[in-house]
C-alpha cells in the first residue's frame, strides 16, 4: 500500500490542481511524509486528543461573544463577522456591553484573540494532520484496488483532491483568523475592503473543508464496501471496541447533549477565577482516562 508517491497523488489530480499545487510542493511533500511516518499512529492520536478539546474551547469562546449584549440587543457570533451587513453591529454590539460591564470580565478583544490562537495553533494543525493522513492512506489503497470498478479512477481523483487541498484550507483559514482578529481589535473602523476580503475566506475556506470531507466520505464508503467484499467484517471490529465506543458516546452525550451541557460550561467557565485548581484536577483526570482508554485499545 505504501508503494504509492506523491507524484502518482499528483498525477492523479484534476489537471488545475496539479498545476497550481506546483508553489506548495514542499508542503504537500511534508504531508506526504508525515501521514507515511512509522509513528503515524501516535500522531494521528495526539492530533485528536488535542484536537477535540480545542474545538470544544472555540465552542466556548463563541458562546460567550455571543452573550455580550445589552439587554434587549441581538446575539452576534464571530460568524456574523463574515457577513459585512453584519459586522460592524456585532463589534459594536460587543464593545458596548463591555463598557456597561465590570473589567473583571474579558473584552471581545481578548476573547477573540483567545480563539484566534486556538484555532490556528491546536486546531488547524490537528485537522491538517487527520486530513492529511486520511487522504494519503485513501489514495494509496484505492490505487492499489485491482477490481473493474469504473469509478476507481473517480474516488482517486477525489482523494488526491482531497489532499492536495490540504494545504490551501490551511492558509486560506490562518488568513482568516488574522483578518477576524485585526477588525475586532480595530473596532470596527477597519477598512470596508477588509470585511468583504473576510468575506471571501470565510466562503473559501469552507469550499475547500467541504471538498476535503466529500472527498473523504466517498473513499470511505468505497474502501469499506471493498473491505466487506474482501471478507473483512467491520463488525467484529465494532464488536471489540464496543467498551470504548460505549464510553465515548457516553460522555460525547452527557457533555455536549441537553444532559448536563449548559452545568459544563459553566464549571469550565469558573476555571479562569480562583477556581483554577479545579481546572489542574479536571485536567489530570482526564489525562488519566485517556491513558486508561488507549492502554486498553491498544493492540
Amino acid at each position: 500500500m505504501a508503494a504509492a508517491t506523491l507524484d502518482d497523488l499528483v498525477r492523479a489530480a484534476p489537471r488545475l490542481l496539479r498545476w497550481s499545487s506546483r508553489p506548495y510542493r514542499w508542503a504537500s511533500g511534508s504531508l506526504w511524509t508525515l501521514a507515511w511516518s512509522p509513528r503515524r499512529p501516535l500522531i494521528l492520536a495526539v492530533a485528536v486528543y488535542f484536537g477535540l478539546p480545542a474545538l470544544v474551547v472555540m465552542g466556548q469562546l463563541q458562546s460567550l461573544l455571543a452573550a455580550m449584549h445589552l439587554p434587549g440587543e441581538t446575539a452576534y457570533s464571530l460568524r456574523d463577522l463574515a457577513f459585512p451587513d453584519r459586522a460592524d453591529a456585532g463589534i459594536e454590539t460587543w464593545f458596548a456591553h463591555s463598557r456597561e460591564t465590570t473589567q473583571q470580565f474579558s473584552g471581545p478583544g481578548a476573547v477573540t484573540l483567545l480563539f484566534v490562537l486556538v484555532d490556528t495553533f491546536v486546531f488547524v494543525p490537528a485537522y491538517t494532520i487527520v486530513f492529511s493522513a486520511a487522504a494519503a492512506t485513501s489514495f494509496a489503497r484505492l490505487r492499489a484496488a485491482t477490481d473493474d470498478d469504473p469509478l476507481l479512477p473517480a474516488y482517486r481523483t477525489l482523494t488526491a483532491t482531497a489532499f492536495l487541498l490540504v494545504p490551501l484550507l490551511v492558509v486560506v483559514d490562518v488568513l482568516e483568523n488574522a483578518a477576524t482578529l485585526v477588525l475586532v481589535q480595530q473596532k470596527g473602523d477597519a477598512p470596508g475592503v477588509l470585511e468583504w476580503a473576510l468575506t471571501l475566506l470565510w466562503a473559501t475556506k469552507w469550499v475547500f473543508a467541504f471538498g476535503i470531507l466529500v472527498g473523504l466520505l466517498l473513499a470511505a464508503a468505497a474502501l469499506a464496501r471493498r473491505a466487506r467484499a474482501g471478507g473483512v467484517d467491520l463488525w467484529r471490529t465494532v464488536v471489540a471496541l464496543r467498551v470504548q465506543i460505549v464510553l465515548v458516546a457516553f460522555f460525547a452525550v452527557f457533555l455536549f447533549g441537553p444532559v448536563a451541557a449548559d452545568q459544563i460550561d459553566d464549571v469550565v467557565r469558573r476555571w479562569i477565577g480562583p477556581d483554577w485548581e479545579e481546572m489542574l484536577a479536571s485536567a489530570a483526570l482526564t489525562l488519566l482516562l485517556s491513558l486508561v482508554v488507549a492502554a486498553t485499545s491498544w493492540r
